[in-house]
């Protein structure tokens, strides 16, 4: 059930940017989807009371990696999906969302985790899949001739 409503929740971010990006910059649009996401896990973490860590003994390197994933692959994958949305919609970026787990399969195998036979066979079937919605996407455009009858 909580993956249902991920993937509601992630439609309906999708759609309705392409509503609201038009009138404001790429930029401030991931500006204000970052600043609403802290808000809302504050608020989620003072809800449950996990305010008990000491910040203090936190290594530094726990600290570089939290500032990697907000910085890097948290807000600049959000700046690139935007963008993305902008530019081409949200009926053709959504398609290119499956290629995240293909994207980090390949991003394990540079850092030496070796896929196996099945990331590999559930990565063709992504880009197979990807190809063929497009390949239907660009003959529907081709298919709306109407013609008249005499």
């Amino acid at each position: 059930m909580p993956i249902l409503i991920a993937a509601s929740c992630w439609s309906f971010y999708s759609v309705g940017m392409k509503k609201y990006i038009p009138g404001v910059s790429t930029i401030q649009t991931t500006a204000f989807t970052a600043l609403f996401g802290t808000i809302s896990l504050l608020v989620l973490t003072l809800i449950n009371g996990d305010w008990n860590t000491e910040f203090s003994v936190i290594p530094n390197s726990a600290w570089l990696a939290i500032l990697y994933m907000a910085g890097l692959s948290t807000f600049l994958g959000y700046l690139c999906w935007n963008y993305g949305i902008q530019a081409v919609g949200p009926d053709k970026a959504v398609i290119f969302g499956n290629l995240i787990p293909v994207i980090a399969m390949l991003t394990s195998w540079v850092l030496g985790e070796a896929p196996n036979v099945y990331d590999l066979g559930g990565a063709l079937l992504v880009i197979i899949g990807i190809f063929i919605v497009n390949a239907k996407m660009q003959w529907a455009k081709f298919d709306r001739r109407v013609e008249v009858s005499k």
